[in-house]
Parts: structure tokens; sequence; C-alpha cells
């Protein structure tokens, strides 16, 4: 008889059943190399998991292990069809987890400190990795994101991450410089950083661009003094900088109001 591994015990094969019908929505079938695949969905929510009972193959609904003390992902499905949800673990990696989520992939309040392992595609949901320790956003999926949300990491830098996203939140790092942004976005909230300039912000299709939030930054008063979207490329080609005199800057400001 097969066995599959809870914590550090062997459950029996005939206890896989009463686990499945626990956690599963929907119907299942265990192939023969003991994976677990799900038509429907896994919700293993606050279940006090520090691993997954068994392993998965493939979930076509979504897959919810949040609120456990997950160190690793070793056992995910390796394709989920909906969203997957590892927030509040204690995760300090990817790996292990799946290598194709077709909804949200949500990996907020957890220990990372990159995106290696992540998905290559969100394939047009969110990825949302906020309340993490992220140095880098490397590993981070390129493309076909609806929101991508990095707020309150280490950040320092947007190298590696997104270049085709809607709305970006960056907001609460430790960012000194807007490059690596992508070029092209509706929403753009890089508050509570270290900016002194918006050099690196999205102007190449500033009609799409309805709202930059730059608040609790050095070069905030400066913006909200021209604060008009239609003019930030301008902005940004006079090189305004907080750290450059005062007197300097507001003959560039009215160049720019006028």
């Amino acid at each position: 008889m097969k066995y599959l591994r809870k914590f550090n015990e062997s459950i029996h094969s005939s206890d896989i059943n009463k686990l499945c019908e626990k956690y599963i929505t929907g119907e299942f079938t265990i192939d023969d190399n003991g994976l677990v695949n799900v038509n429907g969905s896994v919700n293993m929510m606050a279940e006090a998991l520090y691993e997954f009972p068994f392993s998965f193959g493939v979930v076509t609904g979504d897959f919810n292990c949040s609120f456990n003390s997950l160190r690793n992902l070793e056992g995910s499905p390796s394709e989920v069809h909906g969203d997957f949800n590892c927030t509040e673990n204690y995760l300090i990696t990817l790996k292990g987890g799946p290598t194709r989520v077709d909804g949200d992939y949500l990996c907020s309040h957890n220990k990372l400190t990159s995106l290696e392992f992540c998905v290559s595609e969100i394939n047009g949901g969110d990825l949302v990795c906020s309340n993490n320790e992220l140095i880098t956003l490397e590993g981070c999926p390129q493309k076909k994101m609806n929101d991508f949300k990095c707020s309150n990491n280490k950040l320092t830098t947007l190298e590696f991450g997104p270049t085709e996203v809607t709305n970006y939140y960056c907001d609460s790092n430790k960012l000194t410089t807007l490059e690596g942004a992508p070029y092209r976005l509706e929403y753009f909230d890089c508050s509570k950083n270290e900016l002194t300039s918006l050099y690196g912000a999205p102007t190449k299709y500033l009609t799409d661009l309805y709202n930059l939030n730059c608040y609790n930054n050095p070069i905030y008063d400066l913006w909200y003094k021209v604060n008009d979207i239609h003019k930030l490329e301008l902005f940004i080609d006079m090189d305004i900088n907080s750290e450059d005199p005062e007197d300097y800057n507001e003959r560039r400001l009215m160049d720019i109001t006028e």
C-alpha cells in the first residue's frame, strides 16, 4: 500500500480519503506516483501545518495553504489553474511551489529575500509579495500581470521587476531610484521610500497613467507643486532633485508650471 508523509510520520493510504475530504472541495484522484490530483480546490488554511500531509499534482481550482508554519513549498501542486495562496507562513524560499498559476500568486507575510523559484508568468492575475524581507526582485515573472505588490520590503531598486503590469505598488521600501519600473502603468505607488528624484518613472504612455503616488519621499514636496501627470516627463527631463539647492529647483519648477 502507498504511504504518504504527514509531518515526520507516515499515514496509511486508508487515511488519505479522510484528509482529502477535509481539505478538498471537488473530486480527487491519486496517481501512480502518489500525487493527489484535484478537480476542484484545496483549502489548508490555518491548519498548523509544518509541511503538507501529501504531495499534489494538478489542482484545477484554487490552492490555499495560508496561515500555517510552512518553511518551504515542497509537495505543492505543479499546476494551479486558480489562485495560489501561501501567505502568512515562514517561507524563506518558493522552491517546490507551482510552475504554473493561472490566477493570483499570493506569498506576502513570509521571510522571502528574493522571488527565485516563482512562476515565470502569472497569466493576468496578481502577484502579491508584500511584507517579506525582499532585497531583490530577481526571479519575478515579467509579463501578463494585473497588480504587482512588493510593498513593505527592503528593496533599493526595481531591477528584475515585471515589465508588463497594470498597477504597481512598491511603497514602504528603501528605493533611491525608480529605474527598472515598467514603461507603461495605470497606477504607480512609490510612496514611503528614499527617492530624491522621479527618474525612472513610467513616461512613455502618460495617457494611461492616472495616478502617481510618491508621498513621503524627499522629492514629494517638489512634485506636489506640479502634480500633473502630463508634465511628469518634463519634470524628469528638467532633472529636478531634492538634493539640489532650493532656489535652483524653484527656477526649474517655474519653467514647468508657467
